[in-house]
């Protein structure tokens, strides 16, 4: 079931307020095919960071049980922002001081 866009915008709101504090966070996205997917970009994979993505993710289900979203960690390693963005977001979270001409739209810092 497809969630409506203002529970879509809440969902993603409170999920950016979870990660934010996440120093290894660059970045969040949403895009809503026919379920929600949600993509964390962090720059390397680190275990605690991913734990705490996890709580973040939890907390965001058991507040919004009515939307249904599919969760993606991407790691950067060192590649550019660019490169692991191929869909046209409907949300973005870009972390301040961090610049991308392909993530214009949405952009909340």
């Amino acid at each position: 079931m497809p969630a409506n866009n203002l529970n879509l915008k809440s969902a993603f709101r409170r999920f950016v307020d979870l990660v934010k504090p996440i120093d290894e966070v660059y970045c969040v996205t949403a895009v809503e095919p026919s379920r929600p997917d949600f993509f964390t970009y962090i720059r390397q994979r680190n275990d605690e960071v991913v734990r705490q993505i996890f709580q973040a993710e939890k907390a965001v289900n058991k507040e919004f049980p009515d939307v249904l979203i599919d969760y993606h960690i991407i790691f950067l390693e060192g590649r550019p922002l660019e490169d692991f963005v191929t869909h046209q977001p409907e949300f973005t979270y870009l972390k301040k001081g961090l610049r991308s001409k392909e993530l214009k739209r949405g952009v909340e810092g």
